[in-house]
């Protein structure tokens, strides 16, 4: 298994030495939630707005088959009201995305 792993590894590494490389931006906006439903106490929560940034690659494989790995920094998070007191819970997180992409050709 570990010579499999090994093999797949390098025969990508060696696809991606003869890909195409370009990179880019990436921003969004993101609406979130947080569920409680447990130890009895119920938690009034409201979506929260937040935000996306990061940048991203393209690592052209052939015309049809590219990987876009990328590095994203994300707020998400929940608005809370428990017994009248407000607040909010705020969570910061970096994603590191890893996309395969199949381009069908369709005009």
């Amino acid at each position: 298994m570990k010579k499999l792993m090994i093999t797949v590894t390098l025969v990508a590494f060696a696809a991606m030495a003869h890909a195409q490389f370009t990179f880019g931006a990436r921003a969004g906006f993101n609406l979130t939630n947080m569920n409680e439903s447990g130890g009895g106490i119920s938690l009034d929560t409201k979506m929260k707005p937040g935000f996306q940034i990061g940048v991203v690659g393209d690592y052209a494989i052939s015309e049809a088959f590219v990987i876009q790995p990328g590095i994203l920094f994300a707020t998400q998070g929940a608005r809370i009201d428990i017994f009248g007191v407000k607040g909010s819970i705020n969570l910061n997180y970096l994603q590191v995305p890893i996309n395969a992409q199949y381009k069908l050709g369709i005009k």
